[in-house]
């Protein structure tokens, strides 16, 4: 798969980064390395700061994306693939496929199928995190 842009919304394995940064632990390696910053895409660089200072590197990026089957959208009288959430869970709703005795035989969208992780879901539509303290 290719493309122009990177998505506006990633996954960054950074849980970790606050309390590195805090301790330090990555200083050495930052001066030794010295990373060119202009080999990140500026989304990524940012996850990496604290107060302002680097405290690692981005390491991969993990971008969810939504496939869609053109052939069943066409049958299903829909032109477009869906551009919001309402609309794709309208889409679902009549893409979904019974059999006569009531089974559910095709699943248009399973948003828990697989690995999924819940806050990227979440982010997309609007959530928010909260520190506990």
């Amino acid at each position: 798969m290719k493309s122009s842009s990177p998505s506006a919304k990633s996954g960054l394995r950074t849980s970790p980064l606050s309390l590195m940064a805090l301790n330090k632990a990555c200083n050495p390696f930052i001066d030794r390395d010295q990373s060119d910053t202009s080999q990140f895409w500026p989304f990524t660089w940012e996850q990496t700061l604290y107060e302002g200072e680097s405290y690692g590197a981005p390491f991969e990026i993990d971008v969810r994306v939504l496939f869609y089957n053109k052939n069943l959208l066409q049958e299903a009288g829909f032109e477009n693939p869906p551009q919001t959430w309402d609309e794709l869970w309208t889409y679902a709703d009549v893409l979904d496929k019974y059999d006569e005795d009531g089974n559910l035989v095709r699943m248009a969208f399973l948003p828990t199928y697989g690995n999924v992780r819940l806050d990227l879901w979440a982010m997309t539509n609007g959530a928010g995190w909260q520190a506990c303290h």
